[in-house]
């Protein structure tokens, strides 16, 4: 997965805006990719906090629709234009800090 920050999403968009760059699809998230295991871990690492996280695979789940195995997105059309995300391990201590929750 691609987590996105929206405040990361909203300054990029409004900078696509002012570039005005060639028309089309471009993927707006943060860089890099992981689990929600990988989010989850960081978050408890972030915190401070002792944590026993479990993995488990897809086929352990029951969901109603059928879920992609890797589905991360490409920021490289967004690079292109002269735009930079900031990484998504970034985006969430950025974000815990705006919450009070990091010092």
């Amino acid at each position: 997965m691609s987590p996105s920050y929206v405040l990361d999403v909203a300054q990029a968009t409004r900078r696509l805006v002012e570039l005005a760059p060639d028309p089309g699809l471009y993927h707006c998230v943060n860089l890099g990719h992981g689990t929600w295991l990988d989010l989850a871990a960081h978050v408890t690492h972030l915190l401070q906090r002792k944590s026993q996280l479990c993995p488990i695979s897809l086929a352990d789940v029951s969901l109603k629709a059928e879920r992609p195995l890797f589905c991360a997105l490409s920021t490289g059309k967004l690079a292109e234009a002269g735009i930079s995300m900031p990484t998504w391990e970034d985006a969430l201590q950025r974000y815990l800090h705006l919450r009070g929750l990091l010092a």
